[in-house]
């Protein structure tokens, strides 16, 4: 079983200049769906509690089935007070083994999915994104970021954030196939709508 930290603690130490400049509430780790149950159980025999109310069996199971379009993730705290929450919605078949910057584009839709997914409430997230374009942006396959936000339902919520970077951090989001054309910066609100 491997773990590989994502968002909050990876993304501090590899794109801030320091690292008291992100707060952290908790350490989240993404995990491979066929982990979830060894992970959890791992999680627990080191002290660590359900967040909640306690997972049977029958409910974890049904937790590890959900689907990454639904946020799946599992959160246990620690008597001091410290929270994991595991993670098992990568967005391609397979989980890389330690540094998910090794694949820029498919972290990049992982983090507007999930950013998206919760309605962008924290602006942490935003942040996150716009350093990570930054480092990033212009080196990424532009083509494969939409492939990939296309097929994990990230392509609706991805435009008004690549608008934003087009505009303000000068990166050429577009695509350059016809098959994973991008609408021009004005037409957004309309690709968000039919996203």
């Amino acid at each position: 079983m491997s773990a590989v930290p994502v968002r909050g603690v990876s993304l501090t130490e590899r794109l801030y200049p320091d690292l008291s400049w992100r707060a952290i509430a908790d350490i989240d780790l993404l995990i491979d769906p066929g982990d979830v149950r060894a992970a959890y159980d791992a999680l627990k025999q080191l002290g660590m509690a359900d967040a909640e109310n306690p997972w049977n069996t029958e409910a974890l199971d049904r937790l590890a089935r959900r689907s990454a379009l639904h946020d799946p993730e599992l959160r246990l705290v620690s008597a001091q007070g410290g929270s994991v929450e595991l993670h098992w919605d990568w967005v391609e078949p397979a989980l890389p083994t330690d540094d998910l910057c090794s694949a820029p584009e498919a972290y990049l839709v992982y983090l507007c999915r999930h950013a998206g997914n919760h309605f962008w409430w924290d602006l942490r997230w935003l942040t996150d994104i716009e350093l990570f374009l930054r480092e990033f942006g212009a080196n990424l396959d532009w083509d494969l970021v939409w492939r990939l936000g296309r097929a994990n339902g990230a392509a609706g919520l991805a435009p008004p954030l690549f608008s934003f970077a087009q505009a303000s951090l000068a990166v050429n989001c577009t695509s350059s196939s016809s098959d994973t054309a991008t609408p021009p910066v004005g037409a957004w609100p309309v690709a968000l709508s039919n996203g």
